[in-house]
Parts: structure tokens; sequence; C-alpha cells
């Protein structure tokens, strides 16, 4: 939490809160929803003249809290947890599937942090995966 504090401390300014937006719009392997996608490119283009909301500062720490990169998770590394899921990933629920082929195809070896979760419930319903509480403690860092 107070790294989302820090970064919306930060975006007070709006050259920062734009330029911020702007790369995380266009981040790589991004897991942005929609309106996270469009919301940004909105911000992206704020005028400087245009002082950001409260909610909109920490809206726009949250999504940058997202974006951090992790490369395993428990002792598993993302490649060996895309690999287990890869091989049940016809049991999955067809948008769970695509999540994990689309991992696969693109041989990732890191992934962001709603993908990690992502991966350790999909690694754990395969029954191969990490049998340890979700927590972000056991995240692994890129």
């Amino acid at each position: 939490m107070e790294m989302i504090s820090k970064v919306a401390e930060k975006a007070k300014d709006i050259a920062f809160f734009r330029e911020l937006a702007a790369r995380l719009q266009q981040l790589p392997d991004n897991d942005w929803t929609e309106w996270e996608w469009e919301w940004l490119g909105v911000m992206a283009r704020k005028s400087d003249a245009y002082a950001p909301s409260d909610r909109e500062r920490l809206k726009l720490a949250e999504i940058y809290s997202y974006s951090e990169s992790f490369a395993g998770y428990d002792g598993l590394s993302v490649v060996r947890m895309v690999c287990i899921c890869h091989r049940y990933h016809l049991d999955f629920p067809e948008e769970d599937s695509e999540f994990v082929v689309d991992l696969h195809c693109r041989q990732a070896r890191t992934v962001r942090k709603r993908q990690l979760r992502r991966l350790v419930r999909l690694c754990a319903e395969s029954g191969e995966g990490t049998t340890s509480a979700w927590t972000y403690l056991n995240a692994e860092p890129a």
C-alpha cells in the first residue's frame, strides 16, 4: 500500500501523471481491462491545466501496482507453471484456456501481478501446482 501512496502523491504533477498513464497503456504483455486501457489513454491526453482528482491519482497508482512483473511463485517458475497449465488447458473454462495458450505461445518467462494470481490458481486446479495459500509474499519478482 505504501508504493500506491507514493505513486499517488507523485501523480499530483500532471506531467508525471500523463507520462505514467501513457507508459502503462503501452506496456507490453499487460492485462488491462478494456476500461483500464481506455482510461489510461484519456488520462495520458489531459492538458497541462488539468488537476487529477484524488480518486484518479489512486486509480493510476493501483493500475501501476498491477504492472509489476513476477518470474515465479513459491519455488515454481512462470515457465514451469505455464507448462503445467498448458498440459491441462482443455480442462479449464475457455477464457482460462485461452490465457494459458497465450502465455505458452509467447513463451512467457514473467507475468504481471494479476496474471500471476490467475496462473497460480490454474496450477492449483490442475493438481500439479503449488499447494500454499495465495499470498504475494510467495511471489518472486522478475
